[in-house]
């Protein structure tokens, strides 16, 4: 008996993969001419055995008077969820603003968790750099560069070790602060995986990849003296199918005060090269000053 895991992952797979590509012209015809017939025959019995599967998976969904498109969603949200928690502790996630205007390089390896802002001005040049680093026992240190001032500076102090993010239905995906870490970042992105009434909208090309899009549409459940108290956010995610790791992240809302952005994500191995990218390098000659107070 073939399982509902098996059948769903054939269904969706064969879905992706004939997206858009219409059946040649005469193939039918060349086949009946062909002199091989047993792969001929080989190739029917495959393709009848798979209508097969999916005629039972499409029986089954209608037996259990399940959508079969929020069925689907349920299954794609399950290893979106499962790969970003995974990703969350062995790979660094390079975040790229849409607006130009942000840069960030995140990572929870076993030392803690790791950040790299590069912030730029409209025109394009490199305006400021964060580094943000917290160790699994509590130490926190941010370094800043300013290069319109060619100065820097550090602070660390020691603090409690991190606690896991407590994010709640009312958090939206896309709001990245200076201090963001991974793990926050994972856990809004799972957050509105498990809140959001998401629907398939079908697939967009995003970076030449053929992305799963999933749309979810909330009303902020917030304090009716807050100013974004009842605005209706719109989270978008776009996920690679081979990986199930989002691709590109976006946010957009009916309140003037809540801002969102787009992100296009890419997921880097921890090797040292990509390590390297989450430490602020100091430029020559520029000054060390005080932190603010």
């Amino acid at each position: 008996m073939i399982g509902t895991e098996f059948t769903d992952r054939l269904r969706e797979e064969m879905r992706h993969a004939t997206a858009g590509v219409p059946a040649p012209a005469g193939l039918v015809r060349r086949a009946r001419r062909g002199r091989r017939r047993r792969i001929v025959t080989r190739v029917g019995a495959a393709c009848a055995a798979a209508a097969v599967a999916v005629a039972g998976a499409a029986v089954a969904s209608q037996g259990t008077s399940r959508d079969p498109g929020a069925y689907t969603t349920a299954f794609v949200v399950r290893h979106v969820e499962s790969a970003v928690a995974a990703a969350g502790t062995d790979e660094i996630a390079y975040l790229h603003a849409a607006n130009g205007l942000r840069d960030l390089w995140l990572y929870g390896g076993p030392q803690g968790q790791s950040a790299r802002t590069a912030l730029f001005s409209p025109a394009g040049q490199l305006a400021g750099e964060v580094g943000y680093t917290v160790t699994t026992a509590g130490l926190d240190t941010t370094t800043v560069v300013s290069f319109a001032t060619k100065t820097w500076w550090q602070r660390s102090y020691q603090g409690s070790p991190p606690q896991a993010p407590k994010p709640s239905c009312d958090s939206f995906l896309g709001i990245i602060s200076l201090n963001s870490s991974l793990a926050d970042v994972v856990a809004d992105i799972r957050q509105g995986l498990a809140c959001g009434a998401l629907k398939d909208e079908g697939t967009q090309y995003v970076d030449g990849i053929n992305a799963l899009k999933l749309v979810s549409v909330q009303t902020l459940r917030l304090s009716p003296d807050t100013d974004a108290a009842g605005a209706t956010v719109t989270r978008t995610l776009w996920v690679d199918p081979a990986t199930y790791l989002p691709v590109r992240m976006a946010t957009t809302s009916t309140s003037p005060s809540l801002v969102g952005t787009t992100w296009d994500i890419k997921w880097l191995p921890p090797t040292s090269a990509n390590l390297a990218l989450l430490t602020v390098t100091i430029p020559p000659g520029f000054t060390r000053v005080a932190p603010p107070h």
